[in-house]
C-alpha cells in the first residue's frame, strides 16, 4: 500500500512535466494556489500578453476559474483559488484565441490533497476526466493511455470509485482498445 501511495504522489509530476512549480506543494480544495510556469523554453517567452486559463473539476463538472497573472522575468505566475469541492485543476497559457502553451500537450495539472497532505484516488479520476474529456478546450494531447493509466491507479487504490465512474472507465477502455486509428474522425 505504501508503494501505491508513493506512486500516486509522484505519477502526476512524471506524466505532466516539471517546468512549473505549485505552492502550496500539496494544495487542498479551497486553497489559494500559486502556479509558476517557466517560460524560458516556451514559444511564449517573448509574448507580451498571456492569459492563464484554469479549468477545475468539482461536483462532477468542469468549469473555468479566474487566475490573476504576473510576469516575472522568464516566469509567469498565476494565482487562483480552488473551490472547496475541487478534485483537480489544469492550467494552460493562451496568447490570442488559439495559441496555447500547455506543457507540451499534457497540461499544467494541480493535484488536490486531503488534510493530511495525501493525494486522493478520486482526484486522479478527476485529472483523467479533465485531461481526456475536456483537454480539447486547451489543445491537450488527450492520449487515451495516459487517462486510462490514471483511472487504473485510482481504481486500484480505491475500488469503489470504478462503480461511480463506470462510464468514464468504459469510454477510456474502449478508446485504448481500439486505438486512435479506430476513433471517429480518422480515416482508415
Amino acid at each position: 500500500m505504501k508503494q501505491l501511495q508513493f506512486l500516486l504522489l509522484f505519477i502526476p509530476a512524471l506524466l505532466f512535466g516539471q517546468n512549473f512549480t505549485i505552492s502550496p506543494a500539496a494544495p487542498k480544495a479551497g486553497d489559494m494556489v500559486k502556479l509558476e510556469i517557466d517560460l524560458s523554453k516556451s514559444k511564449f517567452r517573448t509574448a507580451s500578453e498571456l492569459e492563464m486559463v484554469v479549468l477545475e473539476y468539482a461536483n462532477g463538472k468542469a468549469a473555468t476559474t479566474e487566475a490573476a497573472t504576473m510576469r516575472m522575468g522568464d516566469k509567469l505566475v498565476g494565482i487562483f483559488t480552488l473551490s472547496p469541492e475541487a478534485k483537480s485543476a489544469v492550467a494552460g497559457l493562451r496568447a490570442g484565441e488559439d495559441s496555447w502553451d500547455n506543457n507540451a500537450g499534457e497540461g499544467y495539472f494541480v493535484t488536490i490533497h486531503d488534510a493530511a497532505g495525501k493525494p486522493q484516488p478520486e482526484c486522479m479520476v478527476a485529472t483523467a476526466i479533465l485531461y481526456r474529456d475536456f483537454g480539447g478546450l486547451m489543445s491537450l494531447n488527450r492520449t487515451p493511455a495516459v487517462a486510462f493509466g490514471l483511472l487504473s491507479q485510482a481504481f486500484a487504490a480505491q475500488p469503489d470509485l470504478k462503480r461511480k465512474y463506470f462510464a468514464t472507465y468504459i469510454g477510456n477502455l474502449m478508446t485504448v482498445k481500439k486505438g486512435e486509428e479506430g476513433s471517429p474522425g480518422h480515416s482508415c
